[in-house]
């Protein structure tokens, strides 16, 4: 992939940008402990799916990527620690 086309998909911390999104992309984590997705369908979608115990869910409206980055980042230090 060309540095220009993957300007499109990725952001300069190689998150995924707004365009990666709406074409169908998600940022996954994944350890042990769980997994992360962050996703996109007409709202966005934080998924925490732990190996042992609840799952947990959050979606956000269109215009708030930030705030669903901001718990996907969250989400995924708890995978990490595993505190969950």
């Amino acid at each position: 992939m060309t540095q220009s086309a993957n300007l499109k998909f990725n952001n300069r911390d190689e998150s995924l940008t707004r365009y990666a999104f709406v074409c169908g992309y998600m940022e996954v984590f994944e350890n042990e402990h769980g997994r992360v997705t962050l996703y996109m369908d007409s709202i966005y979608h934080v998924r925490m799916v732990p190996h042992q115990g609840k799952s947990e869910w959050d979606s956000f409206e269109i215009n708030e990527l930030t705030k669903a980055r901001k718990l996907y980042r969250q989400w995924v230090r708890k995978l990490k620690r595993g505190e969950i």
